[in-house]
């Protein structure tokens, strides 16, 4: 696997030392130079071709000094790959000093906003030469944001949260409020009208190609349950507001919901329902005294 080389592209695709914090000032080491450097006061280590110089680091690694020596001076490409993402040497590309003479990298990384080198893993109006009826530049414009947007916010949150079952950081969902990514959520609406939106499309041109793109870039983040919870009560929970509601209740909602400011969702739940909306029997009443609704019927899997 490690011998893999991408297909002939325009798509750049980065390698370990492509990592590096300041690439203009790498110099080249002999193998042999980096062995000698193997105490925890003084620590490189090879990743792929690439030099660190980790003296700084043995005591802030999240595994601790012990970990760090059984590789000191040595080639560790092999037991980093096995223990971390390749996310990890873009946060520490800092400590990257040079590379190895001679020597040239391998490993293909994840790289944010590119296509896969992948055969058949990306759509084929994405494919290079390949010309599609229903996308047009808007589109592929608009692909590369989100790409970029997910690989770098996205999916890192979808990491942690499907491991800890907890939903999207509010952060993130007030990011994507004020990028109008929010609004792109929710097919073309009016509510578009007269925004700029990424990738520089106008509100009005936002079509059902541009919002299947932004769904299946988002499907990129590799967390299921995640994606349950990554505004998918607004999705389905904004619409009956944005057709049916009152001007007053659209007014009050609508921007807070789009903002992220606000959570919303739709509770159609019953034991005989499901979500087959037009088979619900719970009816809502007003009292008499017109303060309050009396509601009856079923519900499962909803709670107050």
């Amino acid at each position: 696997m490690a011998n893999i080389l991408p297909p002939p592209s325009k798509t750049r695709y980065l390698t370990v030392p492509d990592t590096a914090a300041k690439k203009d000032s790498l110099k080249q080491f002999s193998v042999d130079e980096v062995k000698q450097h193997n105490k925890e006061d003084d620590l490189w280590i090879i990743i792929d071709s690439a030099v660190y110089d980790l003296s700084k680091f043995v005591d802030l690694h999240p595994g601790g000094a012990h970990v760090l020596l059984q590789v000191a001076g040595q080639d560790a490409t092999e037991a980093f790959f096995g223990m971390h993402r390749s996310e990890v040497l873009t946060k520490y590309g800092r400590y990257l000093i040079g590379t190895i003479s001679g020597q040239k990298p391998v490993h293909i990384l994840p790289t944010p906003g590119t296509l896969s080198p992948v055969p058949y893993a990306e759509p084929m109006w994405l494919a290079e030469g390949y010309k599609s009826p229903y996308y047009n530049d808007s589109h592929r414009r608009l692909q590369k944001y989100i790409r970029e947007f997910n690989d770098e916010f996205v999916r890192p949150d979808a990491q942690l949260h499907e491991l800890d079952g907890k939903r999207p950081t509010p952060e993130l969902i007030r990011k994507m409020g004020d990028l109008k990514i929010n609004h792109m959520r929710l097919g073309p609406n009016k509510f578009l009208h007269g925004l700029d939106l990424p990738g520089g499309i106008k509100g009005e041109d936002y079509d059902y190609f541009h919002e299947l793109v932004v769904t299946q870039e988002f499907s990129r983040c590799g967390a299921r349950g995640y994606m349950d919870g990554f505004q998918g009560g607004m999705v389905i929970g904004l619409p009956p507001v944005m057709n049916f509601g009152s001007k007053k209740i659209q007014e009050e909602v609508i921007p807070e919901v789009l903002a992220g400011r606000k959570w919303i969702s739709l509770a159609v739940t019953e034991a005989f329902a499901g979500s087959d909306v037009a088979g619900l029997r719970t009816t809502a009443t007003k009292s008499e005294d017109g303060k309050y609704y009396v509601l009856n019927g079923t519900k499962k899997w909803i709670t107050k």
